[in-house]
């Protein structure tokens, strides 16, 4: 590798030497090396086939714009080398303008092939999809012949895990011009599983307790119960960790005995395992003692250990109190210190101390900070949610918070941070090693509408595309559209994450809605009086809005505190038939065949303690909004008398969320069973000021999609109002992790007219309730959700079924229906 960029860049040398002695007949005013200290225009491939340009834009437009010299042109080629694609690159450079004023490098390159089959042969007993799961090599990525024996070993230690001792696997492989094919031969032999797992000698734990601590388990209706040799000795560890947990430390596992006989209807080798123990006597802790330690006190290092002098000895216990003690150091620099520990056993008394002697260094610095595995996302958009950069005290705990940034970005499937000693003592050197995922966003939603109403669209089409790390640079585009009978939409995004140099995020958004609403009108009565309760008109809004948010974001220990604020600004107008109607509401009538403002302003605080924002399994979030509806006054500064706003409303807006881990049981080699609760609650209330009203399209509503999950009421009277509380409870039950997941839902939601009616919250024939079971797509590329729900009211003391739009059924199985939903985490 090293050999083909030494020739690389010495054929770039003597190619364009060479180029431009030619070109020097065009332009004698040129030199030969003319391309130095020339800005890069532009940089291009020939040859691509597997990849685009724009793949690899990630690399090469931190040079664009960049001054060409070798140092330049010798990175360039070393990250281009570094991705692992190509076989061969030869660069060119030709100008990129008439005056050559600047540099265009062409780069011809040879690929590398890529697999385009992975076969199995001979796999009866083990599914083609469990096996390629395991291997490194892929289809559609690039071929290494290395890993073609690695995962050939994989496959073998995959069978040996299911008990196939006497497994065979080779491999070959072709390249037919179109890619590599990889075909894995593989011979299964008999299958040896457990059929009893024996304890002697437990006399304080139960064989059932002891099973239960083991990696191989007998053979059931649920577990193949696979044999293999190489386990017990790990799970010997296990039993003799679970004793030591208990006080048990002298533990001796005498032997292990086999017995194993051949199963003829089964056709496998069936083993009965016995494990021969002596348990020993119980000992208790006497306490832990630090020496050698001037940077932290004896105390504050000594209560780090949670097992305190008398307790039954817990060995596990005992290590975390060390890896806290040593972490204490680690967070604040000291990473060359050296830990000497010394067990002090007193077997006549039954207690067991601990001493640690520890030889204080220097606080060590980051000496360099990199990045590799990237191919699309530039280096400083990594490195910059890291708190610590090169030069720091090196902490470990800031390494922590600065992965915990990059995983929430979303850019990433993995990250691996490695920490080695530098160049001198007290430096070190930390690498971020990275796989890429996909940033697009694709959001697709159709929902039949069931209208009547005549020549009304009966289909509710929603679609959006968006890419949180456009060019690899951290930037944001999205664009989206809906398509209802009601309403038709078409919105622009653009955002980034960062502004002079701070976690600063801005966030610009330009739309265009078409709407139809109904709302109270006028109506004058046989008897000359007016009615403004129970008729009502159709109007039209057509509405521009342009809207900008800015947040700073400070990471902490325990998560990430954000503060932000926001501005809209919309201009609309409201078509009706101003000879019939009149509108009850003068929010109306102002927007009446002109068009005039609504803006509104918000600022808000959060605190995020959630693992990961979008699929969190541990942690919480709370935050508080405020929204101000209505900034410019009819009349006011220069504007007309005729042009402002007359609607001026307080929003606030309280979220809180708490998620948790009920299970995380492995259930095979390659799946955990993981249960996650999680429960989301929104209030909001808003009230109007001046004296002015509160509009429909203002009003507070269920939407049925996000929250509400079944209904569809927003856009009746009973769904509208000024107070709404939504709750969400959850069941998480990933089934292909970060792929697809299967939740159980339950919702209840109240909306009130106005805030005064808060006091009757409680009021249990107000509230909306849905449940069901549903499918979940957990990649951020493709946020949606499909569940299959049913409704219910609880009125007059007892449960009454409901449809979507809240008529009563008369049996529980006439609610069911299906809801498409979208996942909006919370930020």
């Amino acid at each position: 590798m090293h050999l083909r960029r030494f020739f690389a860049i010495v054929f770039f040398a003597f190619f364009t030497s060479l180029s431009f002695a030619v070109a020097s007949d065009v332009s004698e005013l040129e030199s030969d090396d003319w391309y130095y200290g020339k800005p890069i225009r532009e940089i291009r491939f020939n040859g691509l086939k597997n990849f685009t340009e724009g793949e690899l834009r990630g690399i090469t437009s931190k040079y664009i714009g960049e001054v060409f010299s070798d140092d330049v042109f010798a990175d360039l080629i070393n990250r281009l080398f570094a991705v692992d694609y190509f076989e061969d690159i030869s660069p060119s450079a030709v100008p990129a303008d008439s005056g050559y004023k600047t540099v265009r490098i062409v780069i011809d390159v040879v690929e590398k092939p890529v697999v385009r089959k992975i076969r199995i042969i001979g796999n009866r007993r083990i599914r083609p999809s469990a096996l390629t799961d395991i291997m490194a090599l892929k289809e559609k990525e690039i071929f290494d012949e290395s890993k073609v024996s690695s995962d050939e070993a994989a496959v073998r230690n995959y069978y040996l895990s299911k008990g196939y001792s006497e497994v065979e696997v080779s491999s070959e492989f072709t390249n037919d011009g179109d890619g590599v094919v990889v075909t894995y031969n593989v011979k299964e032999g008999h299958q040896t599983v457990i059929k009893e797992i024996l304890f002697t000698g437990n006399r304080m734990v139960s064989a059932r307790t002891l099973r239960s601590k083991l990696t191989m388990k007998k053979n059931s209706f649920f577990r193949r119960g696979g044999f293999q040799e190489a386990t017990i000795e790990q799970d010997k560890k296990n039993i003799a960790l679970y004793y030591a947990e208990n006080g048990y430390v002298d533990i001796n596992i005498i032997n292990v005995t086999q017995e194993s006989e051949y199963n003829e209807k089964q056709g496998r080798q069936e083993v009965t395992l016995t494990y021969n123990l002596e348990e020993g006597s119980r000992y208790t802790f006497d306490g832990i003692t630090v020496s050698g330690n001037k940077v932290f006190s004896s105390d504050e290092l000594e209560s780090l250990v949670k097992m305190k002098k008398g307790d039954v000895f817990n060995a596990t216990k005992l290590q975390e109190g060390i890896t806290a003690i040593q972490s204490k150091y680690y967070d604040n620099g000291y990473w060359s210190n050296q830990f000497i520990p010394q067990v002090d056993r007193d077997s006549n008394a039954k207690t067991v101390g601990y001493r640690i002697y520890i030889q204080e260094g220097g606080r060590s610095h980051v000496e360099s900070l990199t990045v590799s595995g990237n191919a699309k996302t530039k280096d400083e958009v990594i490195l910059r949610e890291m708190p610590i950069e090169t030069g720091d005290i090196f902490s470990n705990e800031k390494v922590t918070m600065g992965l915990r940034s990059l995983y929430n970005l979303q850019y990433f499937s993995s990250i691996l941070p490695e920490v080695t000693p530098g160049s001198e003592d007290n430096l070190v050197d930390i690498n971020l090693n990275v796989q890429e995922q996909s940033t697009r966003s694709l959001q697709l939603g159709l929902t039949f509408t069931g209208t009547s109403a005549t020549n009304a669209f009966p289909i509710s089409i929603m679609a959006g595309i968006s890419d949180s790390n456009m060019f690899g640079e951290g930037k944001t585009g999205s664009i989206s559209a809906s398509l209802a009978s009601n309403q038709q939409s078409l919105t622009l995004g653009y955002g980034q994450n960062w502004l002079f140099g701070k976690p600063i995020s801005n966030n610009i958004s330009l739309g265009y809605t078409h709407s139809t609403y109904y709302a109270p009108r006028l109506a004058f009565m046989p008897d000359g009086s007016t009615n403004f309760s129970n008729y009502y008109m159709q109007f039209y809004q057509h509405k521009i809005t342009v809207a900008d948010s800015l947040a700073r974001r400070w990471a902490q220990k325990w998560g990430t505190f954000i503060l932000s604020g926001g501005i809209s600004t919309a201009l609309l107008t409201n078509i009706y038939d101003g000879d019939t109607y009149i509108p009850a509401y003068e929010s109306i009538s102002n927007y009446h065949n002109t068009w005039n403002p609504r803006n509104s302003v918000y600022t808000q605080v959060s605190f995020d303690g959630r693992d990961y924002f979008f699929n969190p399994s541990k942690g919480w979030f709370v935050s508080q909004r405020l929204t101000w509806i209505g900034l410019l006054p009819k009349g006011a500064l220069f504007f007309p008398d005729d042009f402002g706003e007359t609607e001026f409303i307080l929003r606030s807006t309280t979220v809180a969320e708490k998620y948790f881990t009920l299970l995380n049981a492995p259930l095979t080699d390659s799946y955990n069973l993981k249960i996650v609760l999680a429960g989301i609650s929104t209030f909001t209330m808003q009230r109007p000021y001046f004296d002015s009203g509160i509009s429909s399209a203002n009003q507070l509503s269920l939407d049925g999609m996000i929250a509400t999950r079944g209904w569809e009421i927003s856009d009746m009277d009973e769904g509208e109002g000024n107070v709404t509380w939504t709750n969400s409870i959850e069941l998480r039950v990933p089934i292909f992790p970060n792929a697809l997941a299967f939740d159980f839902f339950f919702d209840a939601s109240t909306v009130k007219k106005n805030i005064s009616d808060i006091s009757d919250i409680d009021n249990a024939r107000d509230w909306y309730f849905s449940f069901g079971p549903g499918l979940r797509l957990t990649m951020q590329q493709l946020p949606l959700r499909l569940f299959f729900v049913n409704n219910f009211k609880y009125e007059d003391g007892s449960i009454v079924w409901k449809d979507k739009t809240g008529d009563t059924l008369q049996r529980f199985m006439e609610g069911w229906h299906f809801v498409l939903s979208i996942t909006s985490p919370n930020r």
